[in-house]
């Protein structure tokens, strides 16, 4: 991990302009392969609506862990899906998260599963408007 020291150096450089540092484009990078290893590529972006203030609750930067944890309960029969209403069922905007391949491939599986014995069409966001619905609020 780069020292304090060197990332400052680095945010310096990147400020003023300075000339190349390969040094420090090494240490911003470190930091970034650290910060999101597991964005490593071998997931899928899901994209989807969901209700606004549900968002909100849950935080943006907590959506990923959030369906992943969610997921991995569902899995395991800890987390029912929740079926989702289309249409003007309060304010929704479009989102995405990404999800490991292999994780929602077995989701997907398991919602295929699900859906003769519930009586509706069970997709993975079902899933993860559950999960969301579960977890409990960010807090910043």
């Amino acid at each position: 991990m780069p020292s304090k020291k060197t990332i400052e150096d680095a945010i310096g450089a990147l400020r003023d302009g300075t000339g190349p540092r390969p040094d420090l484009a090494d240490a911003v990078q470190e930091l970034a392969d650290q910060r999101y290893k597991e964005w490593s590529g071998t997931g899928t972006t899901v994209p989807f609506k969901a209700d606004i203030d549900l968002l909100a609750r849950v935080g943006e930067g907590r959506l990923e862990k959030v369906v992943a944890d969610g997921c991995a309960r569902f899995l395991v029969g800890e987390l029912e899906p929740v079926r989702t209403v289309r249409g003007a069922a309060g304010a929704k905007r479009p989102t995405s998260v990404r999800v490991d391949n292999d994780l929602l491939a077995r989701v997907t599986a398991r919602c295929d599963e699900l859906s003769e014995r519930l009586g509706w069409k069970v997709r993975p966001v079902n899933v993860f408007v559950a999960a969301f619905e579960a977890a409990p609020p960010a807090t910043e």
